[in-house]
This record gives structure tokens, sequence and C-alpha cells, in this order.
């Protein structure tokens, strides 16, 4: 099924289902590439890292408090309702209505790394985001916009949300299981020396 244009949000922007050029068998559902089913107008959109000058520059130079951070004074050009809308459910848990950022964003790798790179330099990675500033969040969510200016077609820029909250998901996580297992082993040693 062709693709209109005009449902490309930006020039570096594609449709997911069009990057992938066979058609699914009118039996089977349409897959992407990473073999998960999807919505046959999936609004999925994948895109490449801009190049241009000033986004390399500026890179070098729980939910409530992502919501705090909102992007209600970022200026955007596009209504509301034309923007990618956020899937139900909750990020990284698709056995549970949820889905994963790599099937429904379906971006590159570098788009990740770059990400997860600025929530690693500006957030505390021990706690998880609802203990971080909403000032700090903000920074971040400031930061991918200006790497990634095609963030502006998300609905407010969910997937910089979801990845904020899953990254410190799991990093606030292992620097526990780290704390637990250093206060474990100093344990043993005290008993040890008794």
């Amino acid at each position: 099924m062709p693709h209109s244009h005009h449902t490309t949000p930006a020039p570096e922007f594609c449709l997911a289902r069009s990057c992938h050029a066979m058609p699914a068998p009118e039996n089977h559902p349409p897959t992407s590439r990473h073999g998960t089913a999807h919505a046959p107008c999936s609004k999925a959109v994948g895109f490449w890292w801009a190049t241009s000058a000033s986004s390399k520059e500026s890179l070098t130079s729980c939910d409530s408090s992502l919501d705090a951070a909102s992007d209600s004074d970022t200026l955007s050009t596009l209504p509301d309702d034309s923007k990618i809308p956020k899937p139900q459910g909750e990020p990284g848990r698709p056995g549970c209505g949820g889905y994963t950022l790599e099937s429904t964003l379906d971006w590159n790798h570098n788009a990740y790394t770059i990400t997860y790179r600025l929530i690693d330099e500006h957030l505390d990675t021990t706690k998880c985001a609802s203990a971080q500033s909403p000032a700090l969040i903000k920074v971040v969510r400031n930061k991918a916009m200006v790497a990634f200016p095609d963030l502006e077609n998300y609905s407010n820029v969910w997937p910089v949300n979801d990845m904020i909250m899953m990254r410190l998901k799991y990093t606030s996580s292992r620097a526990r299981r780290c704390e637990i297992k250093a206060a474990a082993g100093k344990g043993m040693r005290t008993r040890s020396l008794k």
C-alpha cells in the first residue's frame, strides 16, 4: 500500500513500513524489521543523524518529573493533533500491554547512544526519574531536540521521556544491586575477622 508523502513529517523521516520495501502478504499482519507486528498505518518513524554543524556543536558544548518538565514552554511549529502520539501502555513491557521503543520507533542505534549519553551526562543515574530535578530533565530534552530536531514531531517529545525513564530505571537498579553487593561483601569481611 503506497504512503502519501503528506504523512511524512520532515525530509529526514520516512515511515517505517516504507523503509522496508516488501509488503506483507494479505493473510499476515505487516511486520517491522524486528519481526513484530504493527498496524497497517503505523506512525513508527525512522530517522538518520543530522550532520549539521550546529547539531554537532551543541552535543559537545518515574513519569511525574517527566511530565513536570514537559515542553509546555518549548516552541513548536506543529499543532498537537498532527504530532505522533505516544503508544498505549508502558515502554519496555510489550508482554503486559506495553511496547518496546526499538520496534515502535525503528530508530538507528546511534540515536539511542547519543540520547543515553545525554542522560548519563546530565542526570544522576543512581536515582529513578521521579527523583530527578525537573530542570535537569528539561536540559536533556532540549539537548536531544537540538541533536534531533525531528523530535518536535512527537507529542510531548515522548520518545525522550520514555528513554529517560527506562535508562534511569536500569541504571538506578544496577546501582542498588552494586550497593547491596558491596554491603554484603563488607559484612562478610567483618565476620571473617572476628
